[in-house]
């Protein structure tokens, strides 16, 4: 093991840990608190599992946890979050690196981190700018080239909130103040946590005036 691996592995471990804890929070179904085994996206990017807002819209014309009235009942698979699940699942309480995850939340077309995540209906998830100049000529998936029913995206506001903060991580963790304290970890979270709740409100907002708009 190199030197640095050797410092910094046991300085990554509680950060991992954290990081490992909030994702796994936002994998819960809000209406069951239990982790998603099938989740599916409203219309205003909001995640649950398929069975349960399924057998809610049955009964209801909004989403359950904005109040949102929705436009549409149609359900588009989260296939990046069903990943992490399966991730997840599969180390299951063995350590892992921060750079593990990178995968799951790199835009298919510019292969960068994404900033503003949407979710086209096929459940692939994309930088917005860079799906929507792709759907400006193309009516097939990017990723499956299969036909795509409709050019309509979803924003997936929680996802958003989940790189924001794993991005803060990565680009903080060799900052010399982590590797005296600990704790700066929680200040990190809590300081994105803070900022993600703050664009969650707004999107949401904005989200009642231009509901999974067509790009």
């Amino acid at each position: 093991m190199s030197i640095v691996r050797e410092v910094w592995e046991p300085k990554a471990r509680p950060i991992c840990e954290q990081m490992r804890k909030f994702i796994q929070e936002s994998l819960k179904c809000s209406i069951s608190a239990d982790t998603m085994r099938d989740p599916v996206l409203t219309c205003v990017g909001r995640s649950y599992d398929r069975a349960l807002i399924k057998r809610w819209l049955d009964g209801h014309d909004i989403d359950p946890d904005t109040g949102t009235i929705l436009n549409s009942k149609e359900l588009i698979p989260n296939l990046v979050f069903k990943n992490l699940i399966e991730f997840f699942e599969e180390i299951g309480g063995r350590p892992f690196e921060l750079d593990s995850l990178r995968r799951y939340f790199l835009c298919p077309i510019t292969h960068q981190l994404m900033l503003d995540p949407v979710v086209t209906v096929d459940g692939y998830t994309y930088e917005r700018a860079a799906i929507t100049e792709y759907l400006r000529h193309n009516d097939c998936s990017f990723v499956t080239q299969e036909l795509l029913p409709h050019k309509m995206v979803v924003p997936d506001h929680v996802l958003r909130g989940i790189i924001s903060t794993y991005k803060d991580l990565c680009e903080n963790a060799w900052k010399a103040e982590w590797r005296k304290d600990d704790s700066s970890f929680a200040k990190v979270v809590s300081s994105a946590a803070a900022s993600h709740a703050r664009f969650d409100f707004a999107a949401e907002k904005d989200s009642e005036k231009n509901t999974a708009s067509p790009e």
